[in-house]
């Protein structure tokens, strides 16, 4: 910005709280801002915290993500083989931890296609990316942008493309599994805001 810069500072712990919580406390002078997402609201809803969401101001969604079911380079063959073989086992499904955006999403998109399979959380990306690897789980949702280097490696393979763009030739979107209205149920969204109280 012209006359001034912007210092990003990453503030890691209690999966976004410790974020929050500055946020919070920051002086509301208009020169402190963060970004929140869907998980910021499942915490608001399953958790004590020491927030007032109504004291953020929304300022402007800057990102809407890509969520897609995934398998390992020797996993299941497609989305019609999961459905199948998940009416025979019930299968490992990995996610996020407990209330974070692709965890929730898992739960909608699990209900909608009325899959019968064990959600498992993992603490983050890089922890169920090695589950996968390791097959310790026969699939995992998450972002495209988080993992899109093993699918361009060939390490991953995309069962599920939720977005009804239609990126991936021969990837089915919610679109062509019936449900069109899964695309922005289940999209990450990521917003910024800043503090207002006291203004």
């Amino acid at each position: 910005t012209k006359g001034g810069g912007i210092v990003i500072k990453n503030e890691p712990g209690a999966a976004g709280v410790k974020a929050y919580s500055i946020l919070y406390g920051a002086k509301p002078d208009g020169y402190t801002f963060g970004i929140l997402d869907s998980a910021f609201i499942v915490e608001t809803l399953t958790s004590k915290l020491d927030v007032d969401i109504n004291k953020f101001t929304y300022l402007l969604q800057f990102n809407n993500t890509t969520r897609i079911l995934v398998t390992n380079k020797n996993g299941l063959a497609n989305w019609d083989e999961m459905m199948k073989t998940a009416k025979v086992k019930e299968l490992k499904w990995g996610c996020a931890m407990f209330g974070r955006a692709t965890h929730v999403d898992s739960i909608i998109i699990q209900d909608a296609f009325n899959i019968p399979a064990k959600l498992i959380p993992f603490g983050g990306t890089s922890q169920s990316m090695a589950a996968l690897l390791r097959g310790d789980v026969p699939m995992v949702s998450t972002s495209i942008d988080a993992v899109k280097p093993l699918i361009d490696a060939g390490e991953i393979r995309l069962l599920a493309d939720f977005t009804g763009q239609g990126e991936y030739p021969g990837v089915p979107t919610s679109k062509d599994l019936g449900r069109p209205d899964l695309a922005e149920k289940v999209a990450g969204q990521y917003g910024i805001s800043r503090n207002e109280q006291d203004e």
